[in-house]
């Protein structure tokens, strides 16, 4: 399987800040400018993103991010979310139930 353009420069990204951590801090600090710097483009991001970097290098912390909340209007649920939900469970467990772990 082929990396996309974006796996590729998020893969040079990660390559260059550990090893050097001026570029890491660069990265945190004015991450589009850094890419643009260290790759000479820039990664492709939907229509009014933008791009935050979080240094998560210290392996003596866990980091948690919160999504969005979820639109429970606009969400096609599983036939195993239907029936956490039927059983009781509220809508958000029932999705959050089907995540992956990495």
């Amino acid at each position: 399987m082929e990396l996309t353009r974006n796996q590729k420069i998020i893969s040079q990204l990660f390559e260059k800040s550990w090893a050097d951590p001026a570029f890491k801090q660069k990265l945190v600090a004015d991450p589009e400018q850094a890419i643009r710097e260290a790759t000479g483009s820039a990664l492709d991001l939907p229509e009014g993103k933008t791009l935050v970097v979080v240094d998560q290098t210290d392996t003596e912390k866990v980091y948690l991010n919160i999504p969005p909340e979820l639109d429970m209007e606009e969400i096609e649920l599983t036939d195993e979310q239907l029936e956490l939900i039927a059983g009781g469970a509220k809508p958000s467990d029932a999705v959050a139930s089907t995540v992956k772990n990495p």
